[in-house]
C-alpha cells in the first residue's frame, strides 16, 4: 500500500513539474522567434530616394552599367508599390545584395514564425549553404541572377512556384540574398497546404510525412489533454497561442490574423498541418516521373545482364585469385533491380565490386540518383557538409596557398563554393560526367566546368593546376590507376593532390556489413586500401605528404544504416524505375519511412556519441592522403619504371 502511495506522489510530482517545463519550452521558442524577427531590417522612406523606375538602367560616361539592374518578381495577388521598389532596389545596392526577399509586416502568424525560425537574419546572406527560404510574395532581383538562373516568368507565379523560385536564387546569390520587411507590401490571403508543405519539403525532403505527422500528432495531443483537464495540455495550448504575441511583439511585423488566430492556435494550426499531410505530387512532377518511366521500362524490357561485365577471377589492382566475397547486396538506396557483390583480395587487401558494371550498367544505376528524381534530394545532401568542406579545405592549406584548383567529380561544387570563401582569389574549376557541373558554372560557383571523363580531358589540361582534389571519387571510378595518372598530368611540377575515400579497412565494416553505408552498391567500384593508395601514388612519382583517418570520419554509420532499413521498410514510390504508386505503395513509403525516422535520429546520435572512439575502435569510415607531385625529370623516371 505504501508503495502505491509513493509512486502516486512521483506522478502527481512529475504531472506538476510538466506544466512549467512545457510553457518554458514553447515560450522559449518564441524569444528565439523574436530575436530573429526583430533582427530583419526594415524599408524606410529614406531608402527610396536617389532611384529611378523599377526597370531603369543607370550608365556611366561609357554607356556601361555602374549599378546593378533589378528586376521585380510577384506572386500571383500581390502587388507591389513603386515606392516599395524603389526603396528595396536601393536598400540591395547599399548592401551589395543581388537577391532581396520583400516580407509584408501583415504576414500571418503561421507562414511568419515558420520563416523566422528557418533563416538566421545575421548570417544568412553570407551563408552559402543555406537554403533560400522567404515570404513568397516579392522579390527583387538582379537581372544577372534572373538571366543565369533562367527564370522566364516574373509576376502571377503560384506559392509553391514561388517558395521554389526562392530556393533556386539563393543558390545563384550564394553570398548575397536578403530579405527585408517592406511595410507597403501587403500579405496575400491565407497559404495553401501545398505550399506548406513544399517548406517542408525544402528543410526535411524524405523526412516531410514524419515532420508533418509529428507536428500535427503533438499538436492533437496537446489540444486532447487540454480538453481533458491536463494541466500541462492547458498551460501547453495557451503558451502555445501565447508564443505567437510573444513573437511579434516589438518587433516591426503585425500579423494580420492575430487576434483572431492566436486564441484558437492549436485547432487551427493542426487543420494546417493535417492538410498539408494529404497534398500529394504537384502535376509538373508526375509528368516528369512518367516519361522516365517508360524509358526505365524500355531499358529494363531485355534483363538486367547485359548491365554487368563477366565475373573476373583474378584482382584488377596485383593480379592474385585468392578471392572471397566481402559484401552481397541490392541496391539499398533507389532500390533499382539488381544484386552486388563485392570482393576482396587476400593477397593486396583491394575491394571491387565483382562482376563489374558495363558502362551501360553504370548510365542505367547513375540515373536521377544525382540528376533527373534524385537531383534535389542530393542538392539538400550536399548543403550539409559544411564542415566536411571545410576540414578538406583546411587538409590542403597546411601545406600551401591555392591559385588553381580542379576538384575531381565535384558535381555541383558545393566543395567549391565553400572554399572559395577561404581563398577569393583563387580559380576552381570542377570536372565531372553530370549536368550537375554545368549547373554549378552558372551559378558562379566554379569558375569553369567540364563534362567528360578525367583521364580523357587531362592532355587539354596539361600542367594547368597546382591542387587537384578527389573527394570520393575514385571509389566510382573504372581504373583509379588511370585517374591518378590524369592527376600527375595536368598538376605542375610540385602540385598538391588531395584524395578522400572509404576506408575498407574500417572495423565497422565488416561488423555492418550490408548496412555499411559507404560499400553505396552498385555505384562504388574500387575500394583502395590507404596503403595501396599510397603505394599507387609513389608509384608515379608522388611523395606523400600528410594523411589523415579518424579526422576524415563522418559520423553518419548507424544512422545511414537506419535510414537504409527505413527506405526498405517504406521503399520510394514515386520513382520511376517502379509501376505508378498507388495508394498502398504511397501509405507503405509514409508509414516505413515515417517509422524509421525516429530510429535514424537515434542512429546519428550514436554516431555522434561515439566519435571520440573512433581512432581506438579503428572504426573511421574514410581516409585523406595528400601527396606533392614530384619535380618533371623524376616523373618521367617514375613513367618509366611502370613501363
Amino acid at each position: 500500500m505504501g508503495e502505491r502511495v509513493t509512486r502516486a506522489r512521483r506522478l502527481r510530482r512529475v504531472r506538476a513539474a510538466a506544466a512549467p517545463l512545457v510553457v518554458a519550452v514553447v515560450l522559449g521558442h518564441g524569444a528565439v522567434l523574436r530575436r530573429r524577427l526583430s533582427a530583419i531590417d526594415v524599408l524606410g522612406p529614406g531608402s527610396e530616394r536617389g532611384d529611378g523606375p523599377e526597370d531603369e538602367e543607370v550608365d556611366g560616361c561609357d554607356g556601361e552599367p555602374v549599378e546593378p539592374t533589378y528586376r521585380l518578381v510577384t506572386a500571383a495577388g500581390v502587388s507591389v508599390d513603386q515606392a516599395t521598389v524603389r526603396a528595396a532596389r536601393r536598400y540591395a545596392q547599399r548592401r551589395g545584395l543581388d537577391v532581396v526577399d520583400l516580407v509584408p509586416a501583415d504576414l500571418p502568424v503561421e507562414p511568419l514564425l515558420a520563416l523566422a525560425w528557418r533563416i538566421v537574419p545575421g548570417t544568412f546572406a553570407a551563408d552559402p549553404l543555406a537554403t533560400g527560404f522567404g515570404a513568397d510574395h516579392a522579390l527583387v532581383v538582379t537581372a544577372d541572377v534572373l538571366a543565369r538562373a533562367r527564370v522566364r516568368h516574373r509576376e502571377g507565379l503560384s506559392a509553391v512556384d514561388m517558395h521554389l523560385l526562392t530556393k533556386t536564387l539563393k543558390r545563384f546569390a550564394p553570398r548575397s540574398m536578403g530579405h527585408v520587411v517592406a511595410p507597403g507590401l501587403r500579405a496575400r490571403p491565407a497559404e495553401p497546404a501545398a505550399h506548406h508543405r513544399a517548406g517542408v519539403e525544402s528543410a526535411y525532403a524524405m523526412g516531410t510525412p514524419f515532420m508533418l505527422a509529428l507536428r500535427a500528432s503533438g499538436l492533437a495531443v496537446l489540444g486532447g489533454r487540454a480538453v481533458t483537464g491536463r494541466a500541462w495540455g492547458v498551460a501547453g495550448v495557451v503558451a502555445f497561442g501565447a508564443q505567437a504575441w510573444l513573437a511579434t511583439a516589438g518587433t516591426p511585423f503585425q500579423p494580420r490574423d492575430l487576434a483572431v488566430r492566436v486564441p484558437v492556435r492549436v485547432p487551427w494550426a493542426l487543420c494546417d498541418r493535417s492538410r498539408a499531410l494529404r497534398v500529394g505530387r504537384r502535376p509538373g512532377v508526375d509528368a516528369a516521373v512518367a516519361e522516365r518511366r517508360d524509358r526505365y521500362r524500355l531499358q529494363l524490357a531485355d534483363g538486367i545482364e547485359k548491365l554487368f561485365e563477366p565475373r573476373r577471377s583474378d584482382c584488377p589492382s596485383c593480379g592474385d585469385h585468392r578471392l572471397t566475397v566481402r559484401v552481397r547486396t541490392g541496391d539499398m538506396l533507389q532500390g533499382k533491380p539488381g544484386t552486388f557483390s563485392l570482393e576482396q583480395c587476400r593477397g593486396c587487401g583491394h575491394v571491387f565490386q565483382n562482376p563489374r558494371l558495363t558502362v551501360e550498367g553504370l548510365e542505367f544505376y547513375y540515373g536521377d540518383f544525382y540528376d533527373g528524381v534524385g537531383e534535389e534530394e542530393m542538392e539538400l545532401l550536399g548543403a550539409t557538409g559544411r564542415e566536411q568542406y571545410g576540414a578538406r579545405a583546411r587538409f590542403v592549406a597546411a601545406h600551401g596557398t591555392p591559385r588553381r584548383w580542379l576538384d575531381v567529380g565535384g558535381g555541383h561544387g558545393h566543395f567549391s563554393l565553400v572554399a572559395r570563401g577561404m581563398w577569393p582569389a583563387a580559380r576552381f574549376d570542377v570536372i565531372d560526367l553530370a549536368e550537375s557541373v554545368e549547373v554549378a558554372e552558372r551559378r558562379g560557383w566554379v569558375d569553369r566546368a567540364e563534362r567528360g571523363l578525367f583521364p580523357d580531358l587531362a592532355p587539354r589540361l596539361a600542367g594547368a593546376y597546382d591542387v587537384v582534389s578527389m573527394h570520393h571519387y575514385l571509389e566510382h571510378t573504372r581504373d583509379p590507376g588511370a585517374e591518378l595518372d590524369a592527376a600527375a598530368v595536368v598538376l605542375e611540377p610540385g602540385g598538391l593532390l588531395s584524395i578522400e575515400m572509404p576506408d575498407p579497412e574500417s572495423s565497422l565494416a565488416r561488423v555492418m556489413g550490408r548496412w555499411w553505408g559507404p560499400y553505396l552498391q552498385p555505384q562504388h567500384l574500387n575500394m583502395v586500401p590507404l596503403r595501396n593508395l599510397e603505394a599507387m601514388l609513389v608509384e608515379r612519382g608522388f611523395s606523400i605528404v600528410a594523411r589523415q583517418r579518424a579526422e576524415a570520419h563522418e559520423p553518419c554509420d548507424f544512422g545511414f544504416a537506419a535510414y537504409m532499413v527505413a527506405n526498405r521498410l517504406g521503399p520510394p514510390s514515386d520513382v520511376p524505375w517502379r509501376p505508378a504508386p498507388s495508394r498502398w505503395s504511397d501509405l507503405r513509403r509514409s508509414v516505413g519511412f515515417s517509422a524509421g525516422m525516429p530510429v535514424i535520429g537515434l542512429g546519428l546520435a550514436l554516431d555522434h556519441l561515439m566519435a571520440p572512439l573512433v581512432p581506438v575502435l579503428g572504426a573511421s569510415n574514410a581516409y585523406r592522403v595528400l601527396a606533392r607531385r614530384a619535380p618533371r625529370a623524376s616523373t618521367r623516371r617514375a613513367a618509366a619504371r611502370r613501363a
